[in-house]
């Protein structure tokens, strides 16, 4: 599927830890995300996801808390990891072409992906 992912998750060490990355698959009880970086297996990770067609200039935010089921290491030969993640279900947003979320941005400047006391 190849769409756009920001997620995080909390770590022992250091807090909140973002990361980004692509969809590999999507269904309605969950998702494989292809990232350099990945929550540990059994965490808690809120994620979000940009489904966008080809040259639109909006679209859909899927939106969950999940929980990682587990992570695979290097699974392209090319340094990129992955990691799979289940959920009751997604909420559905329509996103814009100045959605700030997924142009490198935050929207409450945070650098946050979901606003204070949102999921």
């Amino acid at each position: 599927m190849n769409a756009r992912v920001i997620f995080r998750w909390e770590d022992e060490r250091n807090g909140h830890v973002q990361g980004q990355g692509t969809t590999r698959d999507v269904s309605v009880k969950g998702a494989f995300v292809l990232s350099a970086a990945c929550p540990p297996t059994a965490s808690k990770v809120y994620v979000e996801i940009a489904l966008r067609g080809p040259g639109a200039k909006s679209g859909i935010s899927l939106k969950s808390e999940m929980n990682v089921l587990r992570v695979e290491p290097d699974i392209t030969g090319q340094g990129q990891r992955g990691f799979c993640a289940v959920c009751k279900g997604f909420s559905l947003r329509p996103i814009s072409a100045l959605s700030p979320k997924f142009s490198g941005a935050s929207a409450n400047n945070t650098g946050w992906l979901f606003e204070e006391g949102e999921k």
